[in-house]
C-alpha cells in the first residue's frame, strides 16, 4: 500500500511506529542530510519519497507479525542523464544452476546469504536530492517547503540502484580475493569456494562446512 492507501485501513495507527523507525534508521546510517532548500542548486529536480506499507503474516496460526513501512525514492520521476545514465546490473541465472549441479555431483556444502540493506551500502552515484517523506513531523522547524535531504548512499527504487550496488560488491569481492569468472559476470570463486550472486542473495557453494562459513 502507499501512504495515502495505508492511512484509510482500520489499523492505520500500527503503521506509524515502523514509519518512524524507517526514519530513524535513515538518519542513524547517514543514508542522507537534512539540508535548507536555498543550499540546494536552484535548476535541481528534486525527487519524492514514496512509502511503501504491508501487512506481514505468520504463516502458522496465520496472524498478523508486524505492519512494514519501507522509503523508496520514487524512480519514475528521474531524468536521464540527470539522475543516472547506466542502469543495467548482471543477474546470474544459469551459473545457479550450474554451482547446484556441482554442488550435487560432489557433495558439496551449500549455503543462500542475503545482505541486509544492502543497496545503501553503497554510496550514491550521482548528487541527488529528494523531498521529505509524507505523514513525518519533523518539529517546529521543518517543513517540506524549507528543508529537504541529500542523498548519501544508494537508495531503493532509484533507476541505477542495483547497478551501483554491483559495482560496491564487486569491488568488495576483489578486495577479499575472489576472482570474477570471465564467462558470467555474477559467479565468483576463491580457490575452490564459489559464490553466485543474484543482486542481494548469493549462493556459496565448497568442499566442507567449514569453508563456506569463513566466507559467510
Amino acid at each position: 500500500m502507499y501512504y495515502d492507501q495505508a492511512m484509510k485501513v482500520a489499523d492505520s495507527e500500527k503503521f506509524r511506529e515502523p514509519m518512524m523507525k524507517e526514519i530513524s534508521t535513515q538518519f542513524k546510517q547517514n543514508h542522507w542530510e537534512l539540508m535548507n532548500v536555498n543550499q540546494i542548486p536552484p535548476s535541481t529536480k528534486l525527487l519524492e519519497l514514496v512509502w511503501a506499507m504491508r501487512w506481514k503474516w505468520r504463516i502458522t496460526p496465520g496472524k498478523l507479525f508486524k505492519c512494514k513501512a519501507r522509503l523508496n525514492a520514487h524512480g519514475g520521476k528521474q531524468i536521464s542523464g540527470i539522475h543516472y545514465r547506466h542502469t543495467y546490473s548482471p543477474v546470474v541465472w544459469f551459473g545457479i544452476w550450474l554451482m547446484l549441479s556441482l554442488a550435487l555431483l560432489h557433495k558439496w556444502n551449500t549455503l543462500t546469504v542475503e545482505f541486509v540493506l544492502a543497496c545503501p551500502h553503497a554510496d550514491v552515484e550521482r548528487e541527488t536530492y529528494i523531498k521529505l517523506p509524507c505523514g513525518i513531523d519533523f518539529g517546529p522547524n521543518i517543513s517540506r517547503t524549507m528543508h529537504a535531504l541529500k542523498l548519501l548512499k544508494n537508495f531503493y527504487v532509484l533507476k541505477q540502484v542495483g547497478r551501483v550496488w554491483n559495482k560496491h560488491l564487486y569491488h568488495g569481492l576483489i578486495q577479499l580475493k575472489f576472482e570474477q569468472s570471465k564467462y558470467d559476470p555474477c559467479i565468483y570463486y576463491r580457490g575452490n569456494v564459489v559464490m553466485g550472486i543474484c543482486i542481494d542473495d548469493c549462493l556459496i557453494i565448497a568442499p566442507s562446512d567449514a569453508k563456506v562459513k569463513r566466507v559467510y
